[in-house]
Parts: C-alpha cells; structure tokens; sequence
C-alpha cells in the first residue's frame, strides 16, 4: 500500500479525539444553516453532509434544509416516487442520512422563513436554486451564497443578487467577478482519506463517471465510452452513475448504479485510469478521489480542473470532447507504466492538501472574520 495516502487506524483514533476535544473547547460556537434545492446522491449533497457534520462535531449549531415539493404537485408526486423507487432498488441513493443534525424540508419560502433562525446566524445557499429564497429572508440573518460552480437555469439573474458570496474554487472567481460579487472568500471542499486510500487490488481498468446533466458531458462521454470499447476490448471499463445504464454502452462496460463508497473505492483502485469528461464543474471531487486511489487522472479542461491538476504533473488535461486528444493520451498512459507512476504520486501529494478539517477551518475562518458581527439592519442604518 502506498505510503501518505491512508490514514492508520491510531491517527484515526487522534482525529476523533481531536473532533471531541474541539467541540468541548468551542468559545464562539455558531449557528449555521445549510440550505439545499433537494436531496440524494449529487455531489453538491454530499459535500454539504460533510462540511455540516464536521461543524457540527466541533460544538456548532447546524442545520440541513432542502426544497421539495409537496405530495399534492404533481412534481413533488412524482419526485417522490424516484426517491421511492430508488431506495427499493438501491441502498446508497441520498446522503443525507449521513448527517446527524436537524433535517428539515420546506416546499416553499413562507415554509423556510417559518422555520425560524436566531439573529446573525449563517444561512448559506447551496449552489443557484436556493439563492432566491435565501436572500428573500430576514436581514437579521447573515444570507450568503456557496458558489459549487454554475447552472444554466436561473444563474445570471441568482449570481447577480447582492449577497456575500463563497467559492469552492479559487478557480470560479474570474466568473464571479463578471457578476460583480461580493466574494467573501474561498472554502473549498475536502476528502475523507479513511474513506478512499490505495487497496492492493489487480489495477488493469479504466473509469468514468456518467451523468446526464448536460454540464458533465453525456453524448460526448458516451460516444468516448464506445470508442474505447473497441479500441481496447481487453482493458476492463467500469462506469459509474446514478442513472439506468443507457443503451449506447456496450455490454462488455461493467455499469455501477449509487455504489457505497466501499464500492467506488473498489472501483478507483481496479483503474489504472480515470477520466473526467466534463463541459463545467464547480470542484470535481472524483478527481481527488481517483488519485487518493492511486489511479491517473485524465480531465477534459473545464472551468476549475486547473484547481486540482496541473498538466504532466499530477494529471493530463486535455480539449473538452475531442475524443482524439483523450484517446491519444489514454495510448501514452497504457504504454508507460513509469510514466503513470509518476502522475500518480504527484497525484498523491495533492490530495493531503484537501481534508475536510482544512475545509472547516477556512469556514469556522471566515465567519470570524467577515460575518462575526451584528448583521447591519435597515434600521440600524
């Protein structure tokens, strides 16, 4: 097993006394609520989970709100029945019972602003669909957005809202700026390094992710599925996703729905490879995740993969959707073992600099220093 990418069991050990030992010595601890547009599987859940849980164990009051509509829309009828449907198949579809606060979910704004918050409480909008009913809340309360990249629908309009702002990447700032933001500062997201380590397992494959949100590149990730199908019928391909496998990819494909962690991390160390074909992301997680499995990443170059990998350094970047430029790289890897090795390690190196007790500490910073005091009322004013 390679060295600096697992956490011992002693350290673990340290690190739960440490989370108790901060949460019984918190001096300023603080009200948070997270407020989501649903749950499930997205990464933007998942990260909330995380950052909230992680709050919570060092003594803060934190809450998880998510929007969904009621039983009597037929949306929310019909929301329900995925999530119904979902959970019958599969046992790892939302990672909200991962948090071990107060959950809470409104169907509207009057039904959010009766949940009630104390004065000078963070309330944090998590990515756009949120934003609205947020900053539509009592000026009592601190009403930030957590920028976890950007959505076509509704974007412009919700970034333009004159609220503080946080950016999971230093690399989302230039377009936040184009909005005129009030940019707070940035709390990235982090990596649980007892959950995805280097396993001794026969590592011949190579993974993606697919998802049909149009941001992450479906046709195109689909159509580089079934070239490299047939280019190396020989190299096992797995495929992670939450969606019904499509028919496009052939049966040869080993198709994963909502794997446990345990299972995505089985996944990660049985790939010598693992591509990111995305048009736009907000953080990329799986990258982090990858390379703390010891596989190479080869990423599209969206917006923020410059945040996480450095070209012939720790990954390779190449176009967006040029099939030709994944494949050739792909050839170059399979080809130098050596040559993997090295991205790999370097690979490695990136991932101690995202843990989640890093992310806290930059949040647990910036309320101290930007959103510390009294809000500034109308009245006060």
């Amino acid at each position: 097993m390679s060295s600096g990418l697992t956490v011992p069991s002693e350290g673990s050990l340290e690190n739960q006394e440490a989370g108790q030992k901060d949460s019984s010595e918190n001096s300023n601890p603080r009200a948070y609520t997270f407020v989501l547009p649903g749950r499930g599987r997205s990464g933007g859940v998942r990260v909330t989970v995380e950052m909230a849980e992680h709050l919570l164990k060092r003594g803060h009051s934190v809450r998880i709100v998510y929007r969904q509509p009621g039983l009597c829309s037929a949306r929310g009828l019909k929301i329900r029945l995925l999530q119904f449907s979902r959970q019958w198949q599969f046992k790892d579809t939302d990672w909200l019972p991962g948090f071990s606060g107060e959950v809470i979910r409104y169907e509207n704004f009057s039904d959010l602003e009766a949940i009630g918050f104390v004065e000078n409480e963070l309330v944090i909008a998590v990515g756009t669909m949120t934003v609205d009913d947020v900053y539509r809340l009592p000026s009592s309360v601190h009403r930030i957005r957590y920028c976890h990249g950007f959505s076509e629908h509704k974007s412009e309009a919700m970034w333009k809202l004159d609220m503080p702002t946080i950016s999971v990447s230093p690399m989302l700032i230039d377009r936040l700026k184009e909005f005129r933001c009030d940019i707070a500062g940035i709390v990235p997201n982090g990596i649980n390094a007892d959950e995805y380590f280097v396993e001794e397992r026969e590592r011949n494959a190579i993974g993606c992710l697919y998802n049909e949100n149009l941001k992450k590149a479906p046709v195109e990730t689909l159509r580089l599925i079934g070239k490299l199908a047939k280019k190396y019928p020989e190299v096992p391909l797995f495929v992670i996703s939450d969606r019904p496998k499509p028919t496009e990819i052939p049966d040869s494909v080993h198709y994963v729905r909502y794997p446990s962690v345990d299972d995505a991390r089985e996944i990660y160390n049985k790939c010598k490879l693992w591509l990111v074909t995305s048009k736009s992301e907000g953080f990329c997680l799986p990258i982090l995740e990858a390379m703390a499995c010891g596989a190479a990443v080869v990423s599209s170059d969206h917006d923020t993969v410059g945040g996480l990998v450095t070209d012939k350094v720790n990954g390779r970047i190449v176009e967006t959707g040029s099939d030709e430029a994944f494949l050739s790289v792909i050839d170059e890897l399979l080809s130098s073992e050596d040559l993997r090795r090295s991205l790999v390690s370097e690979g490695g190196k990136t991932v101690v600099k995202f843990s989640w007790d890093a992310a806290v500490d930059a949040m647990e910073l910036l309320a101290q220093e930007r959103f510390s005091g009294l809000v500034e009322t109308a009245a006060a004013k």
